[in-house]
């Protein structure tokens, strides 16, 4: 691979154009990159420097170093002091997907005891030669990522790498010692403003993010139909009518079934005891969720819902092109990802739906990992279930879209945390879920609080979109002030 970068007679005068190793301080063993060590660690972090820690690659971001993000060696291995991490080194994550591989930052200040793992690297600049900071900059501008994007391989988008050879050929474009000094602070000065303006932006993401929750609240409380509840309180029937109308239904479908079954088999049966079979409807469980408007009724899960039916439990076989199969991931904040879901042949299909084929209205959720979300099928989709996940359908008198207010609001968040099993790899028991608390409003009321939510969700989704445009303008904003930089024309002389 040749070498790429800037050409030198496209510099200022008084530049030059050299290859990383030549900007590089020789480390005590004489290299000038080093790469760590990924040993098997506790999953735990090692929160002080009692403990020795391995580095994961989370803890470099774009500029940033955050030194939280280790796992603490287990005692019964040896630390490798060699590749501690000091004040001043830069790292560089050289393995992973292909938007975290390549991912530089400056160490400006860290505890002791931390250590690299192996999908990073470890260098240092010979400040005489170059500025720390100068460099880092350099790493981070849309030029050398793009060289570096280059140099990765790999055959698959989720699992790349940049080998010690590929990266020593990249060349770093570097001014006079003087005016990389002015560079670096001209940057830090513009970056200071956009940065105080992203900060901005983030914390009105995360408002709107509370606000969001305190919609969702607000819908399965009663607090939202409040005054709506007191100008229509006589056309209201009590939610307890309802659940009680629901679960008789449920009763007497089952009974016919179970009639239909006798006469299949041409023997009726003498008496009722046969009756005696049918499993009610799991009760709530004990979850505190408060109280409700006298007009409300608490119901579990089971008891709303007419069909609930657990993914088969085993992981299909993806394939490149088929039907999309939800797995957790999938459904992460109650927002569908079809077009990064995985797929699966028609073969697979029909072995993910032996129990049920997903249909509109469906509340598809996820039981394991980023578990506790809920999303409903829409119209014209076809999709299956992918391992850990479930379907349940609320009756046709509870509105899908009213139950997804409690799923993925606070109440239904609190219930998932709460019912978690399992430290390694956390997931729910379906029979669990069932038992969830569920508050029931009358079925007019129902209507109107889906409305008005949607109302509301919809302006947040809509200010949301706003905030991430300017997010990245603001990122556009930096590139723009590093290629001016690297060019020469961000400061004079």
């Amino acid at each position: 691979m040749s070498e790429v970068a800037p050409k030198e007679n496209d510099l200022p005068e008084g530049w030059q154009v050299l290859p990383i190793p030549k900007v590089l301080e020789k480390l005590p063993d004489g290299k000038v990159i080093h790469q760590g060590w990924s040993p098997r660690c506790h999953k735990e972090p090692s929160e002080s420097d009692k403990d020795w820690g391995v580095l994961k690659t989370t803890a470099i971001q774009p500029g940033f170093f955050d030194q939280v993000h280790n796992k603490r060696l287990p005692e019964t291995l040896e630390p490798r002091p060699r590749i501690e991490v000091n004040s001043g080194d830069l790292l560089l994550t050289c393995a992973g997907p292909r938007n975290r591989c390549g991912i530089p930052c400056l160490i400006r200040s860290t505890r002791s005891r931390l250590m690299m793992s192996g999908k990073m690297y470890r260098f240092r600049a010979d400040e005489d030669v170059i500025l720390s900071k100068y460099l880092e900059a350099y790493l981070l501008s849309a030029k050398a990522q793009f060289e570096i994007d280059r140099m990765k391989t790999g055959g698959n988008e989720s699992g790349l790498n940049l080998t010690h050879e590929r990266f020593k050929k990249l060349l770093i474009p570097v001014a006079p010692i003087e005016q990389q000094k002015r560079i670096v602070a001209k940057i830090e000065e513009l970056f200071s403003h956009i940065d105080a303006g992203i900060e901005a932006l983030k914390k009105a993401k995360q408002l709107r993010k509370q606000y969001r929750q305190s919609v969702l609240k607000a819908a399965v409380t009663g607090e939202l139909t409040k005054e709506w509840r007191l100008t229509n309180k006589d056309k209201l029937e009590p939610a307890s009518q309802l659940l009680e109308r629901i679960l008789k239904e449920r009763r007497q479908k089952w009974e016919e079934q179970q009639l239909e079954q006798f006469k299949a088999k041409g023997k009726m049966p003498k008496d009722d005891k046969w009756k005696e079979k049918y499993k009610s409807a799991l009760e709530p469980s004990d979850f505190n969720i408060g109280g409700v408007p006298k007009e409300w009724c608490i119901a579990s899960l089971d008891q709303a819902c007419e069909l609930f039916v657990d993914s088969p439990h085993r992981t299909p076989k993806y394939t490149e092109s088929g039907w999309p199969a939800l797995r957790p991931r999938d459904v992460v904040n109650g927002q569908l990802k079809l077009e990064t879901a995985a797929v699966v042949s028609d073969e697979e299909f029909e072995t993910q739906t032996q129990r049920h084929i997903p249909k509109s209205g469906d509340i598809v959720y996820s039981r394991e990992l980023s578990f506790g979300w809920g999303i409903l099928v829409p119209a014209n989709t076809t999709v299956c279930l992918s391992q850990g996940m479930c379907i349940f359908r609320s009756h046709n008198s509870i509105s899908s879209d009213y139950f997804i207010s409690v799923i993925n609001g606070p109440l239904g968040r609190a219930q998932a945390e709460s019912i978690a099993v399992g430290a390694a790899h956390p997931h729910l028991n379906l029979g669990d879920i069932k038992s969830y608390c569920v508050p029931i409003p009358p079925a007019l009321e129902q209507e109107v609080i889906v409305s008005i939510v949607d109302e509301k969700l919809t302006a947040i989704k809509r200010l949301d979109e706003e905030l991430e445009q300017q997010l990245v303008k603001a990122e556009k904003n930096k590139q723009s002030i590093l290629a001016s930089a690297f060019s020469g024309k961000i400061t004079n002389g």
